[in-house]
């Protein structure tokens, strides 16, 4: 799904990289999703901000070119939110915000919300450049209504995500002996489509329950900031509680279904084509790049 519409976008650029100007476009009409559902705020943004002939093309493609909206790096885990975060704001043309300190950017994600939330006035006034490995919540909550950002987050081909996941738990935490123990203990089970039970001391790495679930989708809705201490904990992983096998992979209103729709509002790429994302956002926020950083057939040429 998300490949396809990479390659897809990429072909877009290379249609219009040519082209005098962005002059985005909105779509007119009641903002809805393709499904029907009204759009949060920062859906709504990106669905106003799409690039040329994006429409016509039918790629969900924002371009939002010289932005005075901050910009919110949605780190999802073992993406190269590292490598982002490095570039993020020169790439966007935007200054770090000085409330987000990028040198510790996860763990504390409930936190990140508050501070988001607190400085809505500041973003609006100076926009800025936001990074946490946090999921949509944060858009919602932290940014919230008055403040939408356009979001910024990475995807990984799914098998590398999981093998970089176990790499990560054996090397940093200890959790396990690499994949053949793994395997041999049965963690790779499959939660959310099968119910498969979770083995005892799994940790557990199912890719649709974490990435899809965890990062692009919210289950659950509400005054987030209002909540308990304890309710924050529930309700941050509400997910398991949904039921599977509805079609999407989830209850209402879908995993699979609310993940494509955010999807669709982000300016996204790949790890696996970090060069080529990095080229295609300098493009979608107006930020000026050369034949020598981006043409892949002028290398190509030069080493001829």
């Amino acid at each position: 799904m998300a490949a396809v519409a990479f390659v897809r976008a990429v072909v877009l650029l290379l249609l219009v990289a040519t082209a005098d100007s962005q002059k985005s476009f909105g779509f007119g009409g009641a903002e809805s999703s393709s499904s029907g559902a009204p759009l949060g705020a920062a859906e709504a943004l990106a669905k106003r901000l799409q690039c040329p002939r994006a429409r016509e093309l039918d790629v969900p493609m924002p371009c939002p070119n010289k932005t005075r909206h901050p910009v919110f790096h949605m780190h999802i885990a073992k993406t190269g939110g590292r490598s982002v975060y490095q570039v993020g704001a020169k790439l966007v043309g935007l200054p770090p915000c000085r409330w987000n300190p990028h040198y510790h950017s996860w763990g504390a994600s409930d936190q990140f919300i508050r501070d988001a939330a607190a400085h809505r006035e500041d973003m609006a006034r100076e926009p800025c450049f936001a990074t946490y490995e946090v999921g949509w919540r944060a858009v919602d909550y932290g940014f919230g209504p008055d403040v939408p950002p356009i979001v910024l987050t990475m995807l990984r081909e799914p098998h590398s995500w999981v093998v970089s996941a176990i790499e990560h738990d054996r090397l940093e935490k200890g959790r396990n002996q690499g994949i053949d123990d793994i395997v041999r203990r049965g963690c790779l089970f499959d939660w959310l489509i099968k119910r498969e039970k979770r083995p005892e001391g799994c940790v557990g790495y199912d890719y649709l329950s974490f990435v899809p679930a965890k990062f692009l989708s919210w289950p659950k809705s509400g005054p987030y900031l209002s909540m308990s201490e304890e309710d924050i904990a529930a309700a941050s992983h509400g997910w398991k509680e949904w039921t599977p096998g509805r079609g999407d992979g989830g209850g209402p209103p879908g995993i699979v279904a609310t993940a494509k729709a955010h999807l669709d509002a982000c300016v996204f790429g790949f790890v696996e084509y970090f060069t080529a994302s990095r080229c295609l956002w300098s493009f979608q926020f107006g930020i000026p790049f050369t034949r020598e950083e981006c043409d892949c057939r002028h290398r190509e040429m030069k080493m001829r």
